[in-house]
Protein backbone atom coordinates (compact mmCIF):
# COMPACT_ATOMS: atom_id res chain seq x y z
CA UNK A 1 0.00 0.00 0.00
CA UNK A 2 1.18 3.24 -0.84
CA UNK A 3 1.35 6.63 1.09
CA UNK A 4 -0.29 9.33 -0.18
CA UNK A 5 1.69 12.33 -0.71
CA UNK A 6 0.67 14.53 2.33
CA UNK A 7 0.97 11.32 5.05
CA UNK A 8 4.69 10.72 3.31
CA UNK A 9 5.66 14.66 4.39
CA UNK A 10 3.80 14.26 7.57
CA UNK A 11 6.14 11.05 8.37
CA UNK A 12 9.27 12.63 7.08
CA UNK A 13 8.67 15.25 9.04
CA UNK A 14 7.99 13.35 12.12
CA UNK A 15 10.97 11.64 11.53
CA UNK A 16 13.04 15.01 11.08
CA UNK A 17 11.50 16.70 14.49
CA UNK A 18 12.21 13.06 15.91
CA UNK A 19 15.75 13.28 15.10
CA UNK A 20 16.42 16.55 16.36
CA UNK A 21 14.64 15.87 19.77
CA UNK A 22 17.42 12.46 19.91
CA UNK A 23 20.08 15.31 18.80
CA UNK A 24 19.53 17.74 21.95
CA UNK A 25 18.92 14.57 24.46
CA UNK A 26 22.39 13.25 22.93
CA UNK A 27 23.93 16.49 22.42
CA UNK A 28 25.25 18.74 19.70
CA UNK A 29 28.34 18.46 20.66
CA UNK A 30 28.56 14.00 20.46
CA UNK A 31 25.95 14.83 16.84
CA UNK A 32 28.03 17.39 15.26
CA UNK A 33 30.72 15.15 13.69
CA UNK A 34 27.92 13.28 12.15
CA UNK A 35 25.94 16.40 10.89
CA UNK A 36 29.09 17.74 9.25
CA UNK A 37 29.00 14.50 7.30
CA UNK A 38 25.39 14.57 6.67
CA UNK A 39 24.70 18.70 6.30
CA UNK A 40 20.89 19.62 6.92
CA UNK A 41 19.49 16.34 6.97
CA UNK A 42 19.26 15.45 10.79
CA UNK A 43 17.79 11.74 10.08
CA UNK A 44 20.40 10.43 8.64
CA UNK A 45 23.00 11.91 11.23
CA UNK A 46 21.57 10.28 13.67
CA UNK A 47 21.47 6.90 11.02
CA UNK A 48 25.03 7.66 11.08
CA UNK A 49 25.37 8.02 15.04
CA UNK A 50 23.18 4.31 15.49
CA UNK A 51 25.43 2.82 12.35
CA UNK A 52 28.62 4.03 14.43
CA UNK A 53 27.49 2.60 17.69
CA UNK A 54 26.45 -0.69 15.83
CA UNK A 55 30.06 -1.23 14.49
CA UNK A 56 31.70 -0.07 18.11
CA UNK A 57 29.65 -2.97 19.59
CA UNK A 58 30.92 -5.24 16.72
CA UNK A 59 34.07 -4.72 18.17
CA UNK A 60 33.79 -4.59 21.46
CA UNK A 61 34.41 -8.67 21.81
CA UNK A 62 37.31 -9.10 19.86
CA UNK A 63 38.81 -6.42 21.64
CA UNK A 64 38.51 -7.56 24.83
CA UNK A 65 40.21 -11.25 23.70
CA UNK A 66 42.85 -9.13 22.84
CA UNK A 67 43.58 -7.28 25.92
CA UNK A 68 42.88 -10.58 27.84
CA UNK A 69 45.54 -12.34 25.89
CA UNK A 70 47.53 -9.49 25.69
CA UNK A 71 47.67 -9.23 29.30
CA UNK A 72 48.35 -13.08 29.44
CA UNK A 73 51.46 -12.55 27.12
CA UNK A 74 53.07 -10.09 28.96
CA UNK A 75 52.38 -11.54 32.84
CA UNK A 76 53.97 -14.50 31.29
CA UNK A 77 57.07 -12.28 29.52
CA UNK A 78 57.49 -10.59 33.16
CA UNK A 79 57.02 -13.51 35.47
CA UNK A 80 59.61 -15.60 33.40
CA UNK A 81 62.07 -12.57 33.50
CA UNK A 82 61.87 -12.12 37.17
CA UNK A 83 61.63 -15.36 37.97
CA UNK A 84 58.18 -15.20 40.32
CA UNK A 85 55.22 -15.22 39.29
CA UNK A 86 54.11 -11.58 41.47
CA UNK A 87 56.79 -10.12 39.30
CA UNK A 88 55.70 -6.49 40.51
CA UNK A 89 57.01 -7.62 43.71
CA UNK A 90 60.54 -7.86 42.64
CA UNK A 91 62.78 -5.29 43.76
CA UNK A 92 64.27 -4.34 40.30
CA UNK A 93 60.44 -3.60 39.75
CA UNK A 94 60.05 0.04 39.63
CA UNK A 95 56.23 0.70 39.53
CA UNK A 96 54.45 4.74 39.71
CA UNK A 97 52.62 5.51 43.18
CA UNK A 98 49.30 5.24 40.98
CA UNK A 99 50.48 1.49 39.97
CA UNK A 100 51.55 0.63 43.36
CA UNK A 101 48.30 1.46 44.96
CA UNK A 102 45.93 -0.09 42.35
CA UNK A 103 47.64 -3.05 42.58
CA UNK A 104 47.40 -2.91 46.54
CA UNK A 105 43.60 -1.67 45.93
CA UNK A 106 42.96 -5.24 43.60
CA UNK A 107 45.11 -7.14 46.16
CA UNK A 108 43.21 -6.21 48.95
CA UNK A 109 40.01 -6.89 47.20
CA UNK A 110 41.16 -10.95 46.57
Amino acid sequence: MQLPYHAVETEVRMQEAEAKRLRDLLSPIRMAEYELRCPDDPVAALRLHCWNTEISEAFYGPLQYLEISLRTAMTRQLSAMFGRRDWWTHPRVSLTYGARQRIDEAEQQM
